[in-house]
């Protein structure tokens, strides 16, 4: 091979090479634009619009939309805003059905969003306003299958000239963010937010979020994410590509009173059309919105991977699960969480399951309190995270040793439930003696089969330990031994009731 042979083979080599590095690189650029580019949910869910405001439930079995003007909402057609539900069965989703009473009625009900738990969330009922105050949004709580209205969230000053509205409550349940018009506004629709005061339902008078977010357009359809500082919304004064865009921005303190420059989330997501009504999944990786493509011609519900860069700061969903060895049914524990400076991240009020967000990178301290259980405290580090995550904390109660001494021994006439005259009076002096009574014991003689001197021995019991609450007492067991032992027939000593008391 000749110099020139040789020069000419290197350059098509290179050539070749360059070629397949730039079919690579469309290829990649290719699957990550699909990888992060939206899907429309099909037509069993987009089939009716208008269809706005999905949210997805925590377990993202469940999505939640409003339907308005729906023939099947609980107005008619007169229903502006009715809240229907899809079920995701590992397949398909099933057909929607308006989720009903309490929540549906024939004026404007909407689902915000979800508590970390799913256990309650944010609702707007326009039933709930009055001349006083327009404010309709409000807590509702599933106890099984049902929901059950909490509260309603007293905002103070509230008022809305706009027919628009939108709200969203952070994952600890203690700042509103939502969208109104009024004279705090720097355009129409304007971003607020209000905090919750602690020891009561009053909320701090709401305050808008600022210049940097707001701008003399509209802004709606908040979400903060569990990170709680990165906020999405939608806005038609911020750069966009057409009509309303989604934006995201993060807060530069705890407080939420600065505000990063809003990003527009691109062309992956916004079209020259309105984008609106979104909301973000649990581990903030999936958002859901309102848009629009030129395939379908027809606006309707869409969701897309959210790349890393729109992504909330990594968090961890822990769910803490309370047992005792004896299988005792936990109830009303007192549940707080502290920084590791000392400083408290929560508190609340809690049976035997709870579910909260916690922070990467961090050190926490949980207490728990319980009644008759022993207070016990536990470190708790979420470590670095490069994703958010869900953990499971199964956390072990010790019962209490209660100190018990035998207060008094109540003594019963043959084949009777109610005590001899003596024991009669003695009963009638512990009216002033400590309150807390430990366990109540009832006997019977060995007269009788074992099944009816267990019965009388019950009956005893009883009728004791309900003279004693006539008169405040606490009891905290009832106990019941028939003849089991007893020293024989007719024995006035195995006639009893004993009475242990709390030392």
């Amino acid at each position: 091979m000749n110099n020139s042979e040789f020069i000419n083979t290197v350059i098509n080599y290179k050539i070749l090479v360059s070629l397949l590095l730039l079919l690579f690189t469309i290829s990649w650029a290719q699957a990550i634009d699909s990888a992060y580019s939206k899907h429309r949910l099909p037509e069993i869910i987009n089939s009716f619009q208008p269809t706005i405001i999905p949210v997805i439930s925590p377990d993202g079995g469940k999505l939640y939309f409003d339907r308005k003007y729906h023939p099947d909402n609980s107005g008619s057609l007169k229903d502006a805003d009715e809240i229907w539900y899809s079920s995701y069965n590992g397949q398909s989703w099933t057909m929607p059905l308006p989720i009903g009473k309490p929540l549906n009625n024939p004026e404007s009900d909407v689902l915000f969003n979800f508590y970390p738990d799913a256990k309650s969330a944010l609702f707007y009922n326009s039933y709930l306003a009055d001349s006083a105050n327009q404010n309709s949004y409000a807590i509702y709580q599933k106890l099984g299958s049902k929901w059950v209205f909490t509260n309603k969230i007293n905002l103070k000053n509230y008022t809305n000239k706009s027919d628009h509205f939108f709200g969203n409550i952070s994952r600890d349940a203690r700042t509103l963010i939502f969208a109104a018009e009024n004279e705090n506004s720097f355009g129409k629709l304007d971003l607020f937010m209000s905090d919750k005061l602690y020891n009561n339902n009053s909320w701090s008078e709401a305050i808008n979020l600022g210049i940097t977010i707001n701008s003399i357009e509209n802004e709606g359809s908040p979400f903060l994410a569990w990170d709680r500082k990165t906020l999405y919304f939608t806005s038609e004064g911020h750069n966009g590509l057409g009509g309303f865009d989604i934006f995201m921005s993060k807060a530069l303190n705890d407080s939420l009173s600065k505000w990063s420059a809003p990003v527009n989330l691109g062309s992956a997501f916004n079209t020259k059309f309105d984008e609106n009504s979104l909301s973000i999944s649990a581990l903030g990786d999936t958002i859901y919105f309102v848009s629009y493509d030129d395939a379908v011609k027809r606006e309707g519900i869409y969701f897309a991977v959210l790349p890393e860069k729109f992504r909330p700061s990594p968090y961890i969903i822990l769910n803490v699960k309370f047992i005792t060895k004896s299988n005792k049914t936990i109830k009303s524990t007192q549940l707080s969480i502290k920084n590791s400076d000392g400083s408290l991240f929560l508190t609340d009020e809690v049976d035997d399951e709870y579910t909260c967000v916690l922070d990467s990178g961090k050190e926490y301290v949980i207490n728990i309190n319980s009644n008759g259980f022993e207070a016990q405290s536990l470190k708790y580090s979420t470590g670095a995270l490069n994703k958010s995550e869900r953990r499971n904390l199964i956390f072990e109660l010790k019962e209490k040793e209660v100190l018990q001494a035998l207060l008094l021994n109540i003594y019963f006439d043959y084949n009777k439930y109610e005590p001899d005259e003596k024991s009669s009076n003695l009963l009638k002096t512990m009216v002033t003696a400590n309150k807390n009574i430990a366990k109540i014991i009832g006997f019977a003689d060995l007269s009788g089969s074992a099944k009816y001197n267990l019965k009388l021995s019950e009956l005893r019991a009883n009728y004791i330990a309900e003279y004693l609450r006539n008169y405040g007492f606490k009891i905290a067991a009832i106990e019941f031994r028939g003849s089991s032992n007893a020293k024989a027939e007719n024995n006035t000593d195995d006639r009893r009731v004993e009475i242990y008391w709390e030392k």
